[in-house]
């Protein structure tokens, strides 16, 4: 069964790295597509610094609820690390991955959240990523990584994508269909 983190609910890093390695397997063997996403508050520091950890706990609760609301049934969502998300999107190609990630980040924007009786504001970036063949869990995760390096390094608020030709390219736009 799934282990969940206690303050957002959302599956736990243990779990969410079960599931992307059995996720990985299944992509390779069929030949489908699969995509990683992470993401993470922005300046969540600086908010925890002015107004406390408690504050900054609610924060990191009530936005895990706004992405766990976007989220499609075969997805899995986790907190990765301390305002650190993942997200898996089995049979899911690139393109698509990205604008679910769009999706999120903008209603996370747009959410209204609350601690303390004071109304915050909170935006994120996201780096997805598409699994290549033969690519390992440490591989995938370290170009996750890089790009969401990318998108903060952009700018924040945005969404960065492994392109092919392995430069993040980075968007604060839906993308349109083609």
């Amino acid at each position: 069964h799934a282990i969940t983190d206690p303050l957002t609910g959302l599956l736990d890093r243990r779990a969410i790295t079960v599931s992307l390695l059995d996720a990985m397997s299944q992509s390779s063997r069929y030949r489908t597509p699969m995509c990683l996403a992470m993401a993470d508050v922005d300046h969540f520091q600086t908010f925890n610094d002015k107004y406390g950890d408690h504050t900054g706990d609610r924060l990191l609760a009530d936005i895990a609820g706004v992405l766990s609301n976007e989220l499609r049934m075969p997805d899995k969502a986790a907190r990765f690390a301390s305002d650190q998300f993942m997200f898996l999107f089995p049979q899911t190609k690139l393109a698509q991955a990205r604008k679910i990630a769009d999706r999120f980040r903008l209603a996370v924007q747009r959410a209204r959240l609350s601690a303390d009786g004071e109304s915050l504001k909170a935006t994120m970036s996201f780096g997805v990523v598409e699994v290549l063949p033969g690519e390992d869990l440490e591989q995938l995760l370290g170009r996750a990584d890089r790009t969401l390096q990318a998108a903060k390094a952009a700018g924040r608020n945005q969404v960065a994508v492994d392109s092919p030709r392995r430069t993040p390219v980075t968007s604060k736009r839906p993308a349109r269909l083609a």
